[in-house]
């Protein structure tokens, strides 16, 4: 079908509909790049009322916000502004060079116009109820008709969604087909609890924990790092009958408040059976040099597969921590399930903090600004307790803290530094600590500059 307007854009290349019917041929064939790039080339032919309309989002932005567009549309400025932080906030993949559902709205536009238009009336299909219903939660789940009728001369058309649905009447057989009164009160009621319907393919998509550490970083700035988790038939169903390793890539994004990145790094990756524990794969990617004063107001980690483009979005709010100064710092604390130590240090995180009481513990942390002594030494203490959630006082203890670059045992113990930043991990035995929730306490200390800083951190034991 692509190939059709295709030709017809070849006889007149200033057809904007041939662009616009050609982009929604390539949509339906997964084509998305280049149905993006024949959007772009059809709003160029198109007039400016003509450009406002297809970009309308009225029937989509939520109701608290639709007086803030429908004022910004007298001041263009501020109506481009409006769209643009909209759009940004809708899109579902950072990764990819196109926003997807700013596409899947072009297409419902253009599906619309093309489907539900009534020439003779001089009626656009976006301004038809069908047209605002179906830009606004997209193709039904289930549609019908009926047969014409004494009362409605035209039939009914039947619009079935996961949790509403719409009747449309056409009472004179005009080709207009309205909602009926009930539909029209379920159609407010919808649209103050769904302002929209929209959600990438579930089977374009997989599971995926992911958290965020912050650490220092060079020149004042601070170091970003991302870990993640997937099962790796979520990744690649037919994992284990393919003969070759899956390439993906991933990045970590940071949103200013208007949700424009104002950081990010990506990371191409190639999954292989060594790279797999558990049936799981865990990796990480790191953003350096993020400025401490960085308008960032969330962060969006994604993955996708680079052949058949499924992927995984993990986002959340986020507060740059500021390192800078001279005070005693710690950053943020990684509760492992695993940590070795060869050419560096490769960490397994605990995502959930819930272990057995087989399993060890282990926590990563790095230390800031410690005061030296002449000799251009420091000591710090470790001390760590675990504290029953709910009740006072300390429920069993910590039998093995198994600080690996000393050597000792015991609950609370002295580590020589001789650098002022330092990093540092050790094991927890959890086989004396009975089933339950818990706080975990690690404080550390600077034994020259007599300062501390504490870290609190929930964990879950189980049998």
């Amino acid at each position: 079908m692509s190939r059709l307007f295709e030709k017809i854009i070849e006889m007149n290349p200033r057809d904007k509909d041939a662009y616009a019917f050609a982009a929604l041929a390539c949509y339906y064939s997964a084509q998305y790049e280049k149905s993006q790039g024949y959007y772009q080339m059809a709003m160029n032919f198109m007039s400016e009322e003509e450009l406002s309309a297809f970009n309308h989002i009225g029937y989509i932005v939520l109701p608290k916000d639709l007086k803030q567009y429908l004022n910004g549309a007298v001041v263009p400025s501020e109506a481009a502004q409006f769209q643009k932080s909209f759009w940004n906030n809708k899109d579902p993949l950072y990764l990819t060079a196109f926003n997807e559902r700013l596409l899947e709205h072009y297409n419902r536009m253009t599906y619309t116009n093309l489907r539900f238009s009534i020439p003779r009336m001089n009626i656009a299909g976006w301004k038809t109820d069908r047209g605002m219903i179906y830009i606004r939660y997209g193709k039904p789940v289930l549609s019908y008709k009926t047969q014409p009728d004494e009362r409605k001369l035209g039939g009914a058309e039947i619009w079935v969604y996961p949790e509403f649905s719409f009747n449309f009447d056409d009472e004179y057989a005009s080709g207009q087909f309205l909602m009926d009164q009930k539909s029209f009160i379920v159609s407010r009621s919808a649209y103050n609890v769904h302002e929209e319907l929209y959600a990438l393919p579930r089977e374009k998509t997989f599971e995926m924990q992911s958290r965020l550490y912050q650490f220092k970083g060079a020149n004042g700035s601070t170091r970003a790092r991302a870990y993640f988790q997937t099962y790796i038939k979520g990744i690649e169903p037919e994992f284990d009958v393919l003969a070759m390793d899956v390439e993906a890539e991933c990045g970590l994004f940071f949103l200013d408040s208007r949700a424009n990145i104002v950081h990010e790094s990506r990371k191409r990756l190639r999954l292989g059976r060594q790279d797999i524990t558990e049936q799981s794969f865990i990796s990480y990617i790191e953003l350096n040099q993020l400025p401490t004063k960085a308008a960032a107001q969330r962060y969006s980690f994604e993955i996708m597969t680079l052949g058949d483009r499924r992927s995984a979005v993990s986002r959340d709010n986020a507060r740059i921590t500021d390192y800078t100064g001279d005070r005693l710092l710690l950053s943020d604390v990684i509760v492992a399930s695993h940590i070795t130590e060869q050419r560096d240090v490769k960490i397994i995180p605990n995502f959930t903090n819930t272990f057995l009481r087989s399993d060890n513990l282990y926590l990563y942390f790095e230390v800031y600004n410690l005061l030296l002594n002449n000799e251009s030494r420091g000591r710090y203490k470790v001390s760590t307790r675990i504290q029953h959630r709910g009740k006072s006082g300390i429920v069993g203890a910590i039998k093995y803290l198994l600080a690996e670059k000393q050597g000792q045992i015991g609950s609370s113990f002295e580590v020589t530094s001789y650098a002022r930043d330092e990093r540092y991990y050790f094991g927890v035995n959890l086989n004396d600590i009975p089933a339950g929730t818990y706080d975990l306490y690690l404080q550390v200390t600077d034994m020259i500059a007599h300062e501390s800083i504490e870290r609190v951190l929930p964990i879950t034991i189980n049998e």
